[in-house]
């Protein structure tokens, strides 16, 4: 009996130290998935949101060029105003970059915005998404 009991006292204190082990590297693996869900969602809302800025952009032609001549044509200042202030008024947080193509018929917005990594304290990611719409040409 002796001997059994001499063998627990060494023993013990050891489960202890690994079910800390365990437990961190536990929480540590659920807190990177949570914060790159974050990111994740965060960069597919930013996508979103550029991509129907950029629609919105699209939206801006010049409406006497297309019914006097039968063509589609941009107006360049009011596309990017009108992209820029879809994100302003839809997404607190994003910045807007727009760039209006005349001769393409096309709106591309960069949307940019920083997320908080909320669980593991790693500080503030920047992202930025970009996307593309384009009018179509109607001839007479």
């Amino acid at each position: 009996m002796r001997g059994a009991r001499r063998g627990r006292r060494q023993d013990r204190g050891s489960v202890s130290v690994w079910t800390v082990g365990i437990s961190l590297a536990v929480f540590t693996v659920i807190g990177f998935t949570l914060d790159a869900g974050r990111v994740l969602r965060a960069r597919s809302d930013a996508y979103g949101t550029a991509a129907a800025a950029a629609r919105r952009g699209v939206q801006q032609i010049d409406l006497r060029v297309e019914v006097g001549e039968g063509r589609t044509v941009l107006l360049p200042d009011a596309a990017r105003d009108a992209a820029c202030a879809y994100v302003r008024e839809h997404n607190a947080g994003y910045t807007c970059r727009a760039d209006v193509d005349v001769n393409a018929l096309t709106v591309t917005v960069t949307v940019e915005g920083d997320v908080k990594g909320h669980m593991l304290g790693i500080g503030t990611l920047h992202i930025d998404t970009t996307a593309t719409a384009e009018a179509v040409q109607v001839g007479p």
